[in-house]
């Protein structure tokens, strides 16, 4: 396909497509899809996106995946997402990320999390942040952290939390 053919693409056409015929896409073909078409993917085709694919993704791109999506990302995705796609989470696709899932994240990337996308981490994810992660934090988000959030921190992340609170 041609960037000019896949910028056509319908929807039931995009979720016709296998896992491995997603993958073979260029990062130029998937970067022509309209948000309405990155709306479409399947979860099994955006998990079988390769990290170069993930990275050309726009925030607008991101921003359209589902919390089912966002869940199924492995840990290279992750790894490889910018701070700005990072920055699109909502709360709940924050909440759907595992602790190793979490803890793939740079401290760079982490701090790009909103205030409400801290807010959303599930209690059993606070075990994949390091010291640094908390730390680079804003005062603002700091003080995101829910009560059952704190409660579950290692000594460590409670002193991190601690110094990041109070900027």
């Amino acid at each position: 396909l041609t960037t000019d053919q896949t910028s056509t693409l319908t929807t039931g056409e995009l979720r016709a497509l296998t896992t491995g015929q997603v993958a073979a896409l260029t990062t130029d073909q998937l970067s022509t899809l309209t948000t309405g078409q990155t709306a479409a993917l399947t979860t099994a085709e955006v998990h079988a996106l390769t990290t170069d694919q993930i990275q050309v993704l726009t925030t607008d791109q991101v921003s359209t995946l589902t919390t089912g999506e966002i869940a199924a990302l492995t840990t290279a995705h992750l790894r490889n997402l910018s701070t700005d796609q990072l920055s699109t989470l909502t709360s709940s696709e924050t909440g759907s990320l595992s602790s190793a899932q979490i803890g793939a994240l740079t401290s760079a990337q982490f701090s790009a999390l909103t205030t409400s996308g801290i807010s959303g981490l599930s209690t059993a994810s606070i075990s994949g942040l390091t010291t640094a992660d908390i730390i680079a934090l804003s005062t603002d988000q700091a003080r995101a952290f829910t009560g059952a959030q704190v409660h579950v921190m290692s000594q460590s992340q409670a002193d991190a939390y601690v110094l990041a609170e109070e900027g």
